[in-house]
């Protein structure tokens, strides 16, 4: 019989088998993939999903190429159990054997005065990857939203085994397979999840996540200084983790002249690594350098938009997304993040018309249904709202719960 597995997702992310044995993952990416599939043990996940997840700014190949890697790495780190603790009757579903699995989530629900601090729950990954970073933040806000036990539930806590109702609410978003699916209308196809859209302008992006004028760029600083070849092959959004990158990516910064274009894509990269180990003032710096040396660098704008908002500068961040779509006028996500923005401002009409645009540009998109639904939850408009929960839990099966608990809230 294989030893059962905690995951501490708070804090210090460690593993720990119930035999005393811990195990230490080889890298950023491997943790991150198993913090996610811990988060709910047992659910399925598309391989695109995942390497979408964790590697946006790849090309496909090399997404899935490193997320084989990836799983690779666990199933050597749980050797002899692995095929105890990796479900894998379908090669293209990764799920964990919720018999086998826990987190301090668990106890999170069930006690969130004396658990950590939401903000907390992998403060320690430095991931290079929005959609998970997304990811995370959406669990840290429900975490948040999560009520404190009452008197009598916690005076009495160590005498049951009952969980207290506060914890359903979080259970419910996590595990429900509620009213949309006992409908019959809910249709969830996990093979097809995608998180991140790549529009016609975003195409392009073929190699460690750049477009055509990126590695046009690359090529020519290549040629015209080869001795700098290690540190533009390290200096890449999916190159290792932020601090590598950084380090690559300064040497560069400090070695190309101003007037070098390559050394804005340099910054921005550089920028986006600061970015990931919420280094906000950093960030900010070297995106604005790599305007001054290419002021139509939408990328540039694109990560100063990003960091604004996650800084909650709503205005500053919609400024820079719509600065992005001058330069870039399908540029899909700029779009999708200004509604975020919206939403985040209270601002609901203007986020029900941003997403309804985002929606018009690309109709699967489910996180645009998803969060126009929020929105049209806080302007009372409940039918359109469900209609969009049940088309954010069709596209995407990583939403699914939450959009179920939110469709059953609106049913009662």
């Amino acid at each position: 019989m294989a030893p059962t597995v905690s995951v501490s997702l708070f804090g210090v992310f460690e593993i720990a088998l119930s035999n005393g044995q811990t195990i230490d993952l080889p890298s950023t990416k491997a943790k991150a993939l198993l913090a996610y599939l811990v988060s709910i043990p047992g659910m399925r996940h598309s391989r695109e999903h995942l390497a979408t997840l964790l590697w946006d700014r790849s090309d496909q190949e090399h997404a899935r190429a490193s997320l084989r890697q990836a799983i690779a790495a666990l199933r050597k780190s749980f050797s002899p159990y692995e095929k105890y603790y990796l479900i894998s009757e379908d090669v293209e579903i990764v799920s964990l054997n919720p018999q086998y699995f826990s987190s301090d989530i668990d106890q999170f629900a069930v006690d969130a005065k004396n658990s950590p601090e939401a903000e907390a729950f992998l403060a320690s990954l430095s991931v290079n990857a929005e959609p998970f970073e997304d990811w995370r933040r959406a669990q840290i806000c429900k975490l948040e939203k999560l009520p404190a036990p009452s008197a009598n539930s916690s005076a009495h806590g160590a005498a049951s085994n009952a969980k207290p109702d506060h914890a359903k609410p979080y259970a419910q978003s996590r595990l429900s397979l509620g009213p949309i699916l006992l409908a019959g209308i809910l249709v969830v196809i996990a093979a097809a999840t995608v998180l991140t859209v790549r529009t016609d302008a975003d195409a392009e992006l073929t190699i460690h996540g750049q477009n055509a004028s990126e590695i046009t760029r690359q090529t020519s600083v290549l040629k015209k200084h080869p001795e700098l070849s290690t540190e533009i092959s390290r200096c890449r959004y999916d190159s290792g983790d932020s601090d590598s990158v950084i380090s690559a990516c300064t040497i560069l910064v400090d070695a190309l002249p101003n007037d070098e274009l390559y050394k804005s894509i340099a910054l921005t990269i550089r920028g986006t690594a600061f970015r990931w180990k919420t280094d906000h003032a950093n960030a900010i710096e070297d995106f604005a350098k790599a305007l001054i040396i290419d002021p139509n660098y939408y990328n540039a704008h694109h990560g100063l938009g990003y960091t604004y908002f996650l800084m909650q500068h709503f205005p500053d961040a919609l400024l820079h997304y719509q600065r992005v779509r001058e330069i870039n006028p399908v540029h899909f996500m700029a779009l999708y993040r200004s509604g975020e923005v919206y939403l985040e401002m209270g601002d609901n009409i203007n986020a029900v018309k941003i997403f309804s645009q985002a929606i018009r540009e690309n109709d699967d998109y489910a996180y645009a249904y998803f969060n126009r639904a929020k929105a049209y939850i806080a302007l009372d408009k409940t039918n359109a709202a469900k209609s969009d929960l049940m088309k954010a839990a069709t596209f995407n099966s990583a939403l699914r719960s939450e959009a179920e608990m939110l469709f059953a809230q609106l049913s009662n």
